[in-house]
């Protein structure tokens, strides 16, 4: 071999050389990145893993520590992370690594919390956002405790009450139950009731139905069924189903959290008008406080409160109407005489609130008597979903109806009385505190909004007395109530027949954008779970 060859041999030889190195280099170095690789997407997959932990676990706790649910309920002023569950460790023994959890929780109001959890593994950093609450009455379309006749409306006192096998429901001095009586309607959204299920005409259920009773039978507790003359229509897939009681409280309450925009005493006129509000509360003019503080508005001059005052509101607001001394129950300062009211037990208006109008925004009523609904209730116009309203009472949600005089061949259970015009009680004048320039019959209301009614009903005013309407009442939102209520009434003889019709046909809608959306105001309902109304993840910054 020549000198020539044997030096193309040796630069062979290198080359080879330096060839294979280059190629062990790049195997090693992808053999490296590939471990790397897979350390790093098991660290990420730990991290997430103990994120999701914590934030189960504090969804659990949420439910059953009395601390954490008093704490999203907004009556406990202590900070989440005083809690003695903020640090949660995930140990793989078969990895040998660990995870490490941390949790940082915010009160939004309104019964909602903000949830963070993020969770750590080697340098792999996860972060979970949920915003959750706890299940209120807006839950469900229809909510009821005993499903029989308010007993006010056929001039029974609300006494002590004990339902099915002597169990009692409700407090000694609370309500009582009457006989059964039946519902005929149409649910398009979750219907449940704490009492038995009576049918009276055939209805639809377009959701999910549920009991919270069942008859005792030999063979232990039998499955819920519906019973009564009606029939569940063929079009409705659903059965009824056994669940848990939905507890409703007795008393109107505001959330410590969020508390009132404002609050008055006495009987008070609140019209909204979009984002504002005008008011008519002229016991509050005496200035003074009440059981459950002073009274008045930020800004707000008490002594003007005689006349009808415009207020702007926060975007989301309570209002509380309160009910004061004794000298509240006298001549009813709004112009409302016996005569208009044939509910005859009704014999202090000192805590009701006299509601109408359009709004804007999340807004609640708290009355500790009635909600007395003197005209359309609705969204104002472009709000869409994102408004939202609550009106609760202490008592009842009422439809304002007032009866004339009795005409005894004409119209035998009393004539519809036109109101709603201007200077009629409880309106001012039009078109400021008036919803009509001249008086007329409130031929067919709309509401939308949440009705809560707790120790009484939803109902329209003297529905065993009157004229029928032509019109119908629409619903558009939940019914919450102790007693069910009634829009529209018949009077039969002994013999059955047809003496009169009098009242509303009524639709009953649920609005799906509170499952979402929840206006202030309104009460848990003891139920063992959390709704969770968002869930993010917030993905590391890439830089």
């Amino acid at each position: 071999m020549s000198a020539g060859e044997g030096g193309s041999a040796l630069v062979a030889a290198a080359s080879l050389a330096v060839l294979l190195a280059i190629i062990g280099l790049t195997l090693t170095a992808r053999v490296t990145a590939g471990v790397r690789a897979t350390s790093a997407a098991l660290d990420r997959e730990g991290a997430y893993v103990a994120a999701e932990g914590m934030l189960a676990m504090t969804l659990e706790r949420l439910v059953g520590d009395d601390q954490a649910r008093n704490y999203l309920a907004g009556e406990s002023a202590q900070h989440a992370m005083d809690l003695p569950w903020q640090v949660l460790i995930v140990d793989d023994s078969t990895q040998g690594s660990s995870a490490e959890a941390r949790l940082s929780m915010t009160r939004l109001g309104h019964g909602e919390v903000r949830i963070e959890t993020s969770g750590r593994s080697g340098g792999e950093v996860r972060t979970l956002v949920a915003r959750a609450r706890h299940r209120s009455v807006a839950d469900h379309l229809w909510i009821s405790d005993l499903e029989v006749l308010d007993p006010v409306l056929t001039a029974t006192a609300r006494g002590h009450c004990h339902a099915h096998g002597g169990a009692a429901f409700l407090p000694e001095d609370q309500d009582c139950r009457p006989t059964g009586y039946g519902i005929g309607d149409r649910f398009d959204g979750p219907f449940h009731s704490n009492d038995s299920v009576h049918l009276q005409d055939s209805v639809d259920f377009l959701s999910s139905a549920t009991t919270a009773w069942v008859s005792a039978s030999q063979g232990g507790m039998a499955a819920p069924s519906f019973t009564g003359p009606g029939v569940v229509s063929d079009q409705s897939p659903f059965g009824l189903g056994l669940k848990g009681r939905i507890d409703l409280p007795f008393r109107a309450q505001v959330d410590p959290a969020d508390g009132p925009a404002c609050r008055f005493r006495g009987p008070t006129v609140i019209r909204f008008v979009g984002g504002s509000i005008r008011v008519r509360s002229p016991l509050s003019a005496r200035g003074g406080e009440v059981a459950s503080g002073p009274v008045g508005c930020p800004g707000i001059d008490v002594g003007a409160l005689d006349d009808f005052v415009a207020i702007a509101l926060d975007a989301t607001a309570t209002i509380e109407v309160a009910r004061g001394g004794a000298d509240d129950c006298g001549v009813h300062p709004l112009g409302v005489t016996e005569d208009d009211d044939k509910d005859l037990e009704r014999v202090c208006f000192a805590g009701d609130a006299f509601v109408w109008g359009d709004y804007a925004g999340r807004r609640a009523v708290v009355a500790h008597d009635d909600v007395v609904i003197v005209h359309d209730v609705v969204r104002g116009a472009g709000q869409g979903d994102a408004a939202a309203l609550a009106l609760v009472a202490g008592d009842s949600v009422v439809l304002r109806r007032p009866i004339g005089p009795t005409l005894r061949v004409v119209a035998p259970f009393g004539t519809n009385r036109p109101f709603g015009g201007s200077d009629t009680p409880p309106f001012g004048t039009w078109p400021l505190d008036a919803p009509l320039q001249v008086s007329a019959v409130w031929a067919a209301p709309v509401i939308e909004a949440s009705l809560v009614a707790l120790r009484g009903s939803v109902r329209i005013e003297n529905p065993a007395w009157g004229q029928e309407h032509v019109g119908r009442v629409t619903i558009r939102g939940s019914v919450a109530q102790r007693f069910r209520g009634t829009f529209r009434w018949e009077r039969r003889t002994a013999s059955g027949a047809l003496q009169a019709r009098m009242g509303y046909e009524h639709d009953l809608f649920y609005d799906h954008s509170l499952l979402e959306r929840v206006p202030p105001g309104l009460p848990d309902i003891g139920e063992s779970t959390v709704r969770i109304l968002e869930l993010t993840e917030i993905l590391p910054a890439v830089g």
